[in-house]
């Protein structure tokens, strides 16, 4: 499986860095390598329907967040095998009590490390997490399960946003699992540049009982659009402490004393390897999150002060991830002396309010995924390439899937309650607008007419199968 989940890709893992050198945090560096053989694409499945945004099916949803809450988290370890810590904890904020000039991010950085260490089933951690800190979730209530990534995607789509990207939709019991899919699972960021990972090891640390942490993975519940989603992400850091500013300059003679810091190692990339689960951290409150973000406090060419940061590109992500805070260091080069904690709950509220047109369409394009990937007996790939069109394809790897074969029966729980699809007249074409109405949703009916039920595969007689036993192909409402 070459599909990638969870994670980052603005500026990908902090931790996950393919050094051939140990060392402490903030120091570990290597020189410059040859640049990256150009990885190729994973093949295209069958052409199924071009769309474009003004084709969107509309209806009337709440372009707002609602009842957004922690669910489950876990972390990375630096291990040979795979291996991850429940629920974990992000590192800690102590930034050092004397500032020091920096070195610049160098090293290789994996887009997604997720897929990276875990490449067969990369959102197998997140399942299993949600698992360990709730034995009873109510999974089939959840109707999509998703990463930060392939949301703001298809946010940028609906908002005309110039990105490719690929996603793969597969469908477990009722709910519809949104992958990101790279060109291959230890894919890198290329032109890494500025102080971004360097400071993050500079100014946290991990706490002592989760000392062998490298990356932290966060779960988050809430509605939009009428739709119940899970959306995972990695996170920056935490505050052990309130903030009580909403825009607090941090002094060096504020500063507190930095923790011990633990060192990161080389990257490993594990595959086709069972996935060690140990206990260990606690979870974190929504509100203790942020995000960071480095900028040059000079122009380069004018060498004027420059001091504001542009947050076109950052405050969808933040909507998306529901953080409330980010941390801004300025420095002059590689040297903090202005490190800013901001309250963005506002900013991301009135980003949410100008952008309502928009995140209705997003809602209305999730719905029509939504069903897509219910009514197909494959799995869907969505691809956008360098147009403004949206194509929705057959997913062309076969056997591809979000989960293993236990993990995906205990999402589905029993078949007679799991299986059978939010439509109590069981045709799956039909969903509620919200008014109490059936509608068909154009997507889906363009996918059934274009031939998903059609040709010799649409009579085959798939009623043989018994609960008991189904392994489900997809090809039976069971």
């Amino acid at each position: 499986m070459s599909s990638s989940a969870f994670g980052r890709n603005s500026r990908g893992s902090r931790s996950f860095r393919s050094s051939s050198v140990r060392g402490t945090r903030g120091l570990s560096w290597r020189k410059a390598e040859e640049p990256e053989p150009q990885i190729p694409s994973p093949p295209l499945g069958e052409l199924l329907i071009e769309l474009a945004r003004e084709d969107i099916t509309r209806h009337t949803h709440d372009p707002q967040i609602r009842d957004c809450h922690y669910v489950a988290s876990y972390s990375w370890l630096d291990a040979e095998d795979p291996a991850v810590i429940i629920p974990g904890q992000p590192p800690a904020w102590t930034p050092p009590s004397v500032n020091r000039r920096l070195e610049p991010d160098r090293g290789k950085y994996f887009r997604d490390p997720n897929a990276a260490r875990y490449s067969s089933y990369p959102m197998e951690p997140a399942v299993q997490a949600l698992f360990k800190q709730h034995t009873l979730f109510p999974t089939k209530d959840i109707d999509i399960v998703s990463c930060t990534s392939a949301l703001g995607n298809l946010s940028r789509f609906v908002r005309g946003v110039e990105k490719d990207f690929r996603i793969v939709l597969v469908r477990v019991g009722n709910t519809v699992f949104f992958t990101r899919r790279e060109n291959s699972p230890t894919e890198l960021i290329i032109n890494v540049r500025g102080y971004g990972h360097t400071f993050l090891e500079e100014y946290t640390s991990w706490e002592k009982h989760v000392k062998r942490s490298e990356s932290h993975q966060r779960i988050i519940q809430y509605g939009f659009g009428g739709l119940l989603l899970l959306v995972g992400f990695e996170t920056d850091e935490y505050f052990r402490g309130e903030v009580k500013s909403s825009d607090l300059q941090l002094k060096e003679s504020s500063l507190v004393e930095a923790l011990g810091r633990a060192s990161v190692g080389d990257v490993r990339t594990r595959v086709h390897k069972s996935l060690h689960i140990e206990k260990g951290g606690q979870p974190i409150a929504q509100e203790s999150i942020f995000d960071i973000k480095t900028r040059s406090a000079f122009d380069f060419e004018t060498r004027k002060i420059k001091k504001e940061i542009d947050l076109t590109d950052i405050l969808p992500r933040l909507w998306i991830a529901h953080i409330p805070t980010l941390i801004v260091g300025f420095h002059d080069p590689g040297l903090f002396e202005d490190v800013r904690i901001k309250d963005i709950r506002t900013k991301i509220k009135e980003w949410e309010a100008e952008n309502a047109e928009n995140l209705c369409t997003l809602a209305s394009l999730l719905h029509e995924l939504v069903e897509c990937a219910r009514t197909s007996r494959t799995n869907l790939g969505i691809c956008r390439r360098g147009s403004r069109i949206l194509e929705i394809r057959r997913q062309a790897d076969d056997g591809l899937e979000a989960l293993p074969s236990e993990l995906k029966a205990r999402w589905m729980g029993k078949p007679e309650d799991n299986e059978r699809t939010s439509r109590e007249d069981g045709d799956p074409s039909n969903s509620d607008d919200g008014s109490g109405a059936h509608v068909v949703l154009g997507v889906a009916a363009d996918i059934r007419d274009h031939g998903t039920d059609s040709g010799d595969e649409s009579v085959k007689d798939y009623t043989a199968c018994s609960l008991e036993n189904c392994g489900y192909c997809g090809h039976c409402p069971y």
